[in-house]
């Protein structure tokens, strides 16, 4: 049998041969500048050089930076899997992998069996990569192998401030007309890239035996800086570590010889008749509006799930929940109120109303809210200082878990209540909130419902997460009525079974526009089967009994917990409690944690949920992005070997977290 393995990385490609397993060929090429050519160009070079022609491979395998581009590549695998699959055929001892290429670099923890079972990789910036090195050597004048013989002549390596790629050209200038010598910026620079890799290594419990891989891999200046700050010698093998990549695809290939089979099967289900008639309420719900306001209706919107809308439907007026992000540009103009380390779904929130374009940003009259995040509290503010908005401060504890944090809420609902009745000139009568709240508890409990029915494939995540988006700001009859169709028009659509990965997602907000992660998602054909997160399932569980003020305002203020509130202590947090219930019901095999950048309080609570997991047994994956496109690449790649990691793991074996 005779398989190939191609990695195709941002600065050099390689390629593997192997027959029956053992080593035939292999080749290192220069990437050239057009990506799609690189994959073709390293395929011949490496026949060429083992005498064989395309006909008589069995199969191959892409994996690298470029693997998508390779169009005859029977399968595709992380850099991340091959590395560990690579380096442990090569050396079964090894438990931690670091692998520093041109474009990223990686700390791949592997167990006795060859499998991964926790990673991370570097952000987007190329500090830290065999980029930051190459840009740094070429701004002193010097080749990569005089770089790295420098580190070793500098008795005091200077001390750089920047690991951005971009300021530190500038610094490296500043200290050579300072007269600093070329060693000891050199030293510095390759002192400040492995301390960077070494604390990304560290904070992941490194292990020996440790393997040095990629092309960065071959700088003696980096490698003995890396040990040093790793305070671990690195276990030395024969084999060039560069190639340790196409390697590990090539073994792949062996073992997937004549399998062909996509990574994650997908059936294809019969389009919901329910989503044509959704689309078409969506489109006239505008024009609805307008006619509503210009009969003398107020529009009430709010950002946080601890709006009773209850209380505004009661009162004759429209609730419309002001969720949207994804748009960068929208985003950066909120910066010009907040700061440029804001959350960019706070800015957008900002930056809806200042560009205009969104009708529902610009047709509410009114904003109610009860933020329990503090950055969507300075929202508020914004909103009332600088585009003139009317807004209905509802009171809210962070003490909210105690007796006294729910007094004060339910006082600030007959608050609230009182407000809206000085608006409209008319008393909220028990009779409206009895029937808003019939109509809101059966909303719920029909999309509850629904959630049941991804278990077995009846809905998939992305088609009920469009309706439960809809009916924030569909008239709640109408949108009731839509919810009772679906539920029908699922019961006679065939099923195709549980799904077989099944992934939650939670953390921050994930607001409607925010493509990027569900576009990934389904690149990789892979489907989530439930959700927790306070635009999606969270607020399905709010479960009135009785409609009273009193009643209503425990039910919203005791439902699963928003993430951005404190909790005194993890253990008895009732969201922890909830996730929980979620893993077990649905039978969860692995996480995705989302977070957008600066959203600290989900953020700083990772780690918690991280070693919660990991005693649960269940693998997690934090994601942490904002609204650009630049690091898609880079979060297709990590969630491409996390569940790569969840399929290839032995049944029974316990999954560490990520």
């Amino acid at each position: 049998m005779i398989t190939i393995g191609i990695d195709i990385g941002s600065r050099t490609s390689k390629a593997v041969l192997l027959r029956d397993g053992r080593i035939i060929a292999d080749t290192i090429c220069e990437s050239e500048i057009k990506m799609s050519n690189r994959g073709q160009h390293v395929l011949e070079e490496l026949l060429k050089k083992a005498g064989l022609n395309r006909g008589q491979i069995d199969y191959i395998v892409a994996t690298g930076y470029g693997r998508i581009t390779l169009p005859f590549a029977d399968q595709t695998v992380t850099e991340i899997t091959c590395h560990a699959k690579g380096i442990h055929t090569l050396c079964p001892t090894v438990r931690t992998v670091i692998d520093i290429g041109g474009q990223d670099s990686k700390v791949i923890r592997v167990n006795s069996a060859g499998e991964i079972v926790d990673f991370a990789m570097n952000d987007r910036c190329a500090a830290g990569t065999g980029k930051f090195l190459e840009v740094t050597s070429k701004v002193m004048g010097l080749t990569l192998e005089d770089f790295s013989r420098l580190y070793f002549k500098s008795a005091e390596p200077c001390k750089i401030s920047s690991m951005c790629t971009v300021f530190a050209e500038s610094e490296i200038i500043s200290l050579q007309a300072e007269g600093v010598k070329d060693e000891d910026i050199a030293a510095g620079l390759i002192l400040a890239t492995a301390r960077r890799v070494a604390n990304m290594a560290k904070s992941h419990s490194v292990e020996p035996d440790i393997a040095f891989t990629g092309g960065v891999a071959k700088n003696r200046g980096i490698c003995a800086a890396l040990e040093s700050e790793v305070g671990r010698s690195f276990l030395k093998f024969k084999y060039d570590p560069q190639l340790i990549g196409a390697y590990g695809a090539a073994l792949i290939a062996s073992e997937q010889a004549g399998q062909k089979k996509d990574i994650v099967p997908a059936g294809k289900k019969k389009d919901l008749d329910t989503i044509t008639e959704l689309d078409m309420l969506l489109k006239k719900r505008p024009g609805e509006i307008e006619k509503l306001r210009e009969s003398g209706v107020k529009i009430v919107g709010y950002f946080c799930g601890y709006v009773p809308v209850e209380i505004i439907m009661a009162a004759g007026m429209v609730p419309v929940r002001l969720i949207r992000g994804g748009d960068v540009e929208v985003s950066s103009i909120g910066n010009r109120y907040l700061t440029s380390s804001a959350c960019p779904f706070a800015c957008a929130c900002v930056g809806n109303k200042q560009k205009k374009g969104d009708f529902y940003f610009e047709s509410v009259d009114i904003v109610a809210d009860a933020p329990s995040c503090l950055q969507m509290k300075r929202v508020l503010e914004i909103w009332e200082k600088y585009f003139s908005t009317r807004i209905i401060h509802i009171g809210f504890s962070r003490k909210y878990y105690t007796k006294e944090g729910l007094d004060y809420f339910i006082k600030s609902i007959y608050n609230f209540k009182a407000e809206l009745e000085d608006i409209s000139g008319s008393k909220i009568e028990p009779e409206n909130i009895r029937k808003a709240v019939a109509v809101t508890n059966e909303i719920r409990g029909l999309e509850r419902l629904l959630y049941e029915k991804i278990k077995d494939s009846g809905i998939s995540w992305y088609e009920l997460i469009k309706f439960i988006n809809a009916g924030n700001v569909l008239d709640k009859t109408v949108y009731l009525d839509l919810l009772k169709k679906l539920a029908g028009e699922i019961e006679s659509r065939p099923k195709a079974g549980p799904p077989k990965l099944r992934i939650l997602i939670t953390g921050g907000m994930l607001a409607p526009g925010d493509e990027k992660l569900l576009k990934i998602m389904r690149s990789l054909k892979v489907d989530f089967v439930m959700d927790e997160l306070c635009s999606g399932s969270r607020l399905t569980f709010v479960d009135i009994k009785e409609p009273t003020i009193e009643n209503i305002a425990h039910s919203y203020l005791k439902n699963v917990p928003c993430g951005s509130l404190p909790y005194h202590d993890f253990k008895s947090d009732p969201r922890i409690f909830h996730l929980d219930k979620l893993l077990s019901e649905y039978n969860i095999n692995g996480i995705l944690y989302y977070t957008l950048r600066f959203c600290d309080a989900y953020s700083f609570k990772f780690n918690e949920m991280k070693n919660h997991a990991k005693k649960k047994g269940v693998p997690i994956l934090h994601l942490h992005s904002d609204y650009s496109g630049a690091d898609t690449g880079q979060i297709k790649t990590r969630i491409e070997a996390f569940i790569e990691t969840i399929l290839n793991s032995k049944k029974g074996d316990k999954n560490e977290a990520f």
